[in-house]
């Protein structure tokens, strides 16, 4: 809409547009995108989520000297670091007047971190060079940040795993406690103990494979609504739910039913065929 803004993102306009494609890439929903040569500009996911943009719409840009300029929205590209707009010389003289180089790509040929590092050092000795960005260096540092966040959520999901084993056991003994004189009548009428607790049991198991199918459409919108608080300006998340994250979650919750009922069977043992001779009826 109109009312949507940004209030950071970074400006790229190249002269030889087909050299950018050695250095980067702009993969899109239907490919690998091009630089568009005059009106419209590649933007990232990022801000035509946030802006709410789609092929074709116009957005303004205006730079911190309050030079503003109205262009189309020509592609839109995967990217996970920053934000960028990426434009051709020819689009950048219409408002900001005439285009001079102020960067350089440059591509080592040997990319180790230290060869990198030499070589990203050796420049800034340079004259005229005021800052240089390593982007090996900041993807490492982004890596760095995401391992640790995987530590935050093994943890959750140990917790969320001992939550259900203790709600599947706590219930699960509620439910003997309170039949005790039903499975003691099933006793005296002649089940075998297999049976009895396959007739005591068998509703674990249904249940957790019914919460399982009822809990995997809660679990998509909590998952959305939790990477929606997460939100970070200069990240870019690929949200997506794997297949095998879904069989995990129910295999996991019928094992926790069969372990508890495990446990289970020693509690109906200890229930005697006395006390059916207990109830009212």
């Amino acid at each position: 809409s109109s009312s949507d803004s940004m209030n950071s993102v970074n400006l790229l306009a190249f002269r030889d547009t087909g050299a950018v494609s050695e250095f980067w890439s702009y993969n899109g929903e239907e490919g690998e995108l091009t630089v568009p040569e005059e009106d419209e500009v590649l933007i990232n996911k990022k801000i035509s989520d946030e802006l709410s943009m789609k092929l074709g719409d116009e957005m303004e840009i205006r730079t911190s000297d309050m030079k503003t300029l109205k262009v189309k929205v020509g592609g839109i590209f995967e990217n996970f670091i920053y934000n960028y707009v990426v434009m051709s010389d020819k689009t950048f003289e219409e408002g900001f007047g005439a285009w001079r180089a102020n960067a350089l790509l440059v591509k080592t040929a040997d990319t180790a971190a230290d060869a990198v590092e030499r070589v990203a050092e050796s420049i800034t000795e340079v004259d005229g060079v005021s800052t240089v960005s390593n982007i090996s260096a900041v993807k490492q540092t982004v890596t760095s940040a995401l391992d640790v966040l995987n530590y935050i959520i093994w943890l959750v999901v140990f917790f969320s795993a001992a939550l259900a084993f203790i709600v599947i056991f706590k219930l699960t003994n509620i439910n003997i406690a309170e039949r005790s004189r039903e499975i003691a009548t099933v006793e005296v009428l002649g089940f075998y103990p297999k049976e009895t607790y396959s007739y005591v049991l068998r509703e674990n198991v249904i249940l957790s494979v019914i919460s399982g199918l009822v809990g995997m459409p809660l679990g998509i919108f909590f998952h959305s609504t939790v990477m929606s608080m997460v939100i970070i300006d200069m990240f870019t998340f690929d949200i997506k739910i794997e297949p095998l994250s879904f069989v995990l979650g129910m295999v996991m919750t019928v094992i926790f039913a069969f372990i508890v009922n495990l446990f289970m069977r020693r509690q109906i043992r200890k229930i005697h065929m006395a006390e059916s001779l207990k109830a009212v009826e």
